[in-house]
């Protein structure tokens, strides 16, 4: 056999076992979020789950996010604030709001692509909606997910924080629409 066929060879079975290879950690990740709902995936779909699970480099959704979440009405309501601005910026003062808002959909996720924006990180993060502004007290410090850290339903309350929510502690009514009736309807939070 020629040494370029053997080396040809080599290189097509390197390919193939890495190609075939996964990540059993980041697999079962992705199998703990659960079956997709009845809505199917797409821009309403796992609110309040870790986005990044899914939409980040290993996958396995097409769409690869640099920061992405749910932001709720409150923290005891599964209703999505719709129409929230997120302000995102990092480090270096990078903005992705400097091209585009970033605006929840009616079930309160956002999302950046990181074709559209690579954070360095920390990245501080303000919502705001009809006069109402959360201030994220910490920074994101490295997770594309806001669900790596709050959790819609809090299994271990010494390790997760709460949901984000925008309208805890605030006079809704003064605050004016807070979501879009209907639209949560349906949507499964995890």
């Amino acid at each position: 056999m020629s040494l370029i066929r053997l080396s040809s060879l080599l290189a097509a079975s390197l390919a193939g076992s890495l190609l075939g290879c996964s990540d059993p950690v980041h697999d079962h990740a992705v199998e703990r979020l659960g079956p997709e709902s009845v809505r199917g995936t797409g821009p309403l779909h796992r609110a309040g789950q870790s986005c990044g699970t899914c939409h980040g480099p290993l996958g396995p959704a097409r769409q690869d996010f640099a920061v992405a979440g749910t932001v709720f009405v409150s923290a005891t309501s599964w209703e999505g604030a719709s129409d929230a601005t997120v302000d995102l910026v990092d480090s270096r003062g990078s903005s992705p709001s400097s091209l585009q808002p970033i605006v929840t959909n009616c079930a309160g996720n956002f999302w950046v692509a990181r074709s559209d924006w690579a954070p360095v990180f920390p990245v501080r993060v303000k919502v705001t909606k009809n006069g109402v502004e959360r201030v994220m007290k910490t920074v994101i410090g490295g997770s594309a997910s806001c669900a790596d850290c709050h959790e819609a339903r809090i299994s271990n309350p010494l390790a997760r924080l709460g949901a984000v929510a925008l309208f805890d502690g605030v006079n809704t009514s003064d605050a004016g629409s807070t979501s879009t009736p209907g639209c949560s309807a349906g949507l499964e939070v995890r």
